[in-house]
């Protein structure tokens, strides 16, 4: 029994993925390698889009699947978390901020 990775009505060796930019350095790499060790055949479509825009173009059946920052409650979406990213803030060394805004309020 064959799996279909496009969306109905596409060729099975059609994938269009769209991924966020931050993406690309670390999560996007991982998945590709596995799409393409599970499916070798496959056509891979990489498109870089927002995560408002991937949601838009996986409603209007643009693309199959998206690689996006957090999504909430979106009808007719399920997602898997793939990764925490860690986030912090750089600044020049005399900002009050030291340590990042943990060590105390902004004034």
């Amino acid at each position: 029994m064959g799996v279909s990775l496009g969306a109905p009505g596409r060729a099975k060796s059609d994938v269009r993925l769209g991924f966020v930019s931050s993406a690309a350095i670390s999560a996007l790499p991982p998945v590709v390698r596995e799409l393409l060790s599970q499916w070798p055949g496959i056509d891979l479509e990489l498109r870089e889009e927002t995560t408002d825009a991937q949601i838009q173009l996986i409603a209007a059946g643009a693309l199959d699947a998206g690689i996006a920052r957090e999504v909430r409650n979106v009808a007719g979406l399920s997602s898997t978390l793939l990764q925490n990213e860690r986030l912090v803030v750089a600044v020049p060394t005399d900002h009050p901020w030291p340590t990042g805004p943990q060590s105390g309020s902004p004034n």
